[in-house]
Formats: C-alpha cells, structure tokens, sequence
C-alpha cells in the first residue's frame, strides 16, 4: 500500500513560489492578476499584499465583485499602508463597475470602510 501525503492546495504553493521569488529579487517590480481569492481558496491575496515589490491585480466580473470588493476593503482595513499594492480590474461587457460597486456595498461585511477609498476614480 502506498503512503498518502496530503499536500496544501497547489495556490498556497505558488503563492510561496512568488513571495521567494520576489524576496531573492527585490529591486525587480513584479505583477499578477487573479481570480483566486475568498473564503474557499488557499490562495491568500492579503499574504501577498505584504510583499512591497507586487502589484496584484484581482479580476472582477458581474459574479465575483461583491466577495472581490470584500476582499479589497478587508485589506484596507488590515494593512492600509499597502494599500498600492492590491488592485482591482473589473471585466463586463458593460461599463457599469459604479453600479456594481454601490449595490454590493450594501450587501458585504466591510461595508464601513467603502466610503474612505473606493477603487476607482
């Protein structure tokens, strides 16, 4: 019989790969966007977020804003200073990224800290 050896979720490994590569590097500037964030995914955008030398990109569409935009404003909320380095791209056959912003605010837990900075201008 062979030996089973559970392993962590294979985001949490490349989230672990680009935080090395991104210590052994760090006068390069790196990005990346991503789908993979809430609850359920081993994937931790936050973690990331402390690396100075990242500009994370999380990809929002009419399904995934409401828990992306809590995502965004949980980190506000937790690392304010890093704020640069947490982004969000939207995608809609629509521009109505506003309209969505005010509907979810009112539907999402860290709903208090959405007037300080929405994410777009």
């Amino acid at each position: 019989m062979t030996d089973v050896v559970v392993l962590p979720t294979p985001p949490f490994w490349l989230a672990m790969a680009m935080m090395r590569a991104m210590d052994d590097y760090p006068d390069v500037r790196f990005w990346t966007y991503t789908r993979s964030f809430g609850p359920r995914v081993g994937f931790d955008v936050l973690q990331l977020t402390r690396c100075r030398n990242l500009a994370l990109y999380m990809s929002l569409d009419p399904t995934n804003i409401a828990m992306g935009l809590d995502v965004f404003y949980e980190h506000l909320m937790n690392s304010p200073r890093s704020r640069a380095n947490l982004q969000v791209c939207y995608m809609s056959p629509v521009n109505d990224f506003a309209d969505r912003w005010r509907a979810a605010k009112h539907t999402t837990r860290s709903r208090q800290n959405w007037d300080a900075a929405p994410p777009f201008m």
